[in-house]
């Protein structure tokens, strides 16, 4: 029988948070083509929802520990954590040509490349494992240099991406056009550094809190940079 500590009790719970607030995050956002009729907003919805895959498979080893009592294949984990990178790219890609007029051809080339970096991964989840990572805990993972370089790779592509399409926003002569930009901007950078000192720090009770914070507000902010409230807007701009 497996029996959580209370640092995987806490790291669990706060993965299943992150989670959960991320899915309502990006259907919230998937809701908009209903009103727009704009492909878009179903791309950057499932991409909020797919940059939060490694979380994913620490809440379902959670879910695992915590209902079933047992611990999670790691080759599962490993396939939850970086089976979707192919689709998460093409997807943000496709919203980021459509979002700045950038030639289509650009997200296939970037696709491709995540493509190969994501067969090397999932070949070596079954033939040597050890080179993309292991399970520290029941509901917690360390990357070594395959499964690091597959989130590099997603995390290069997200960051470079969302700073030329935020940028662009920023210099708009459209005020609402303009917050949007920095809303996105400091969403980006905010689950960026809050992803990495997840990801590379063996992080106590305290501060894995509120780096799982941060993530979660990221995704608020994230929101916002595409549907920001009414009410905020009049506060921020004054209108």
């Amino acid at each position: 029988m497996t029996i959580l500590t209370l640092d995987e009790l806490v790291n669990g719970t706060l993965s299943l948070i992150c989670v959960i607030i991320a899915i309502i995050i990006g259907i919230r956002i998937m809701l908009k083509y209903f009103q727009t009729k704009q492909p878009m907003f179903l791309y950057v919805g499932l991409t909020w929802i797919g940059i939060f895959t490694p979380w994913f498979s620490s809440a379902i080893a959670f879910l695992t520990a915590l209902i079933l009592m047992t611990p999670i294949n790691p080759t599962i984990y490993f396939i939850i954590s970086g089976s979707g990178a192919v689709l998460i790219v093409y997807l943000w890609m496709s919203a980021f040509c459509f979002l700045t007029n950038k030639k289509k051809a650009l997200i296939w080339i970037v696709t491709i490349e995540t493509a190969v970096i994501e067969a090397i991964y999932l070949i070596f989840v079954f033939i040597n494992i050890s080179l993309v990572g292991s399970l520290q805990s029941l509901v917690d993972a360390k990357y070594e240099l395959i499964g690091a370089l597959l989130f590099i790779n997603l995390m290069l592509i997200y960051i470079s991406t969302a700073t030329i399409f935020a940028f662009e926003s920023i210099r708009s002569y459209d005020k609402t056009i303009k917050l949007k930009g920095i809303f996105i901007l400091a969403a980006s950078y905010m689950f960026i550094i809050s992803a990495l000192l997840d990801t590379v720090f063996d992080l106590g009770i305290i501060a894995l809190t509120i780096v799982r914070i941060l993530l979660m507000v990221s995704g608020i902010l994230f929101y916002f940079g595409f549907m920001p409230p009414k009410i905020l807007q009049k506060l921020i701009l004054k209108e």
